[in-house]
């Protein structure tokens, strides 16, 4: 004979599903929160630290003329700055036409 049995009250499969995801976000939540808790700490202790040293100078005197050397691996396909479309033409023009070529004030 086959046995029937009911249903438990408050148990069904949707319902244990929701409650495992729910758990499983309040964890994650939680080992992040953990997680991340030394990080800010870390960082307000490298804010207050000491800097010793003297820092170097950083300015370069400027130097007219010479030669630029730029290495990149592609060919320009124009040099129209209006046209362009790639960024190897246009990190060419840029440096070809950066002192002859200026935006003023209508465009």
């Amino acid at each position: 004979m086959n046995s029937i049995t009911a249903p438990r009250i408050g148990s069904s499969p949707g319902r244990r599903a929701r409650r495992r995801s729910t758990v499983l976000t309040l964890l994650f939540a939680l080992a992040m929160i953990v997680g991340m808790s030394p990080a800010g700490h870390l960082s307000t202790l490298a804010q207050q630290a000491p800097v010793s040293g003297k820092l170097p100078e950083l300015t370069i005197p400027q130097k007219t003329g010479g030669t630029l050397n730029v290495g990149i691996s592609a060919d320009a396909t124009q040099f129209d700055p209006a046209q362009t479309q790639d960024n190897p033409s246009l990190w060419t023009e840029m440096e070809i036409f950066s002192r002859l070529v200026r935006v003023n004030n209508a465009g």
